[in-house]
C-alpha cells in the first residue's frame, strides 16, 4: 500500500470507521484492477466514483458524495 492509498483510507475512516480500509482496498482491486500499491493521482476520479456509490449504499448518499468529493480533490 502506498502513501496515496493510506491518505484515501484516512479520508474515508472518518465516516466508515474500521471498515474504511477494506472498502477502499476492494474498490481499488475490483474496479480499478490495480494493486493498492500502484494507485496514482490519475486514478482518484475513478476511485472517488466507486467510493461514492459504495458508501452511498452503506451509509447514505450525502455522506458518500462528501467522501468522494474529498478524494477527488486530493493531490
Amino acid at each position: 500500500m502506498n502513501e496515496l492509498t493510506k491518505k484515501v483510507i484516512a479520508i474515508t475512516i472518518e465516516d466508515l470507521g474500521p471498515a474504511a480500509e477494506r472498502l477502499v482496498l476492494r474498490q481499488i482491486r475490483s474496479h480499478l484492477k490495480k494493486d493498492p500499491a500502484d494507485l496514482t493521482v490519475a486514478d482518484l476520479p475513478e476511485l472517488a466514483k466507486w467510493i461514492e456509490l459504495s458508501a452511498g449504499m452503506l451509509i447514505n448518499v450525502e455522506t458518500g458524495k462528501a467522501m468522494a468529493d474529498r478524494v477527488r480533490t486530493m493531490r
